[in-house]
């Protein structure tokens, strides 16, 4: 199977990257609430350094998500938009 037989069957996929994009920036958003929320409402300790460790974890992973289905669905819209009909 070669990589533009895989890409085709990709390309039609849009509901799929686009919710990967919609979690991640969840995520990411939450994860970051989680960081400025820690950051006003805890006394420096160890429980919010763990606590802001976790918040920013999970917004990295969520930016990480939110950036790949957002890479995913621009560069399906151009190959799908520059190939020919067939």
């Amino acid at each position: 199977m070669n990589w533009r037989s895989i890409l085709k069957r990709q390309m039609h996929n849009d509901r799929r990257y686009l919710g990967l994009f919609v979690w991640g920036a969840v995520g990411f958003f939450f994860g970051l609430g989680i960081v400025i929320g820690v950051d006003r409402l805890l006394l420096p300790s160890w429980q919010q350094e763990m606590t802001a460790l976790a918040g920013l974890a999970l917004a990295s992973i969520g930016g990480l998500a939110a950036l790949i289905g957002y890479i995913a669905l621009s560069l399906f819209r151009i190959l799908r938009i520059s190939s020919p009909n067939d």
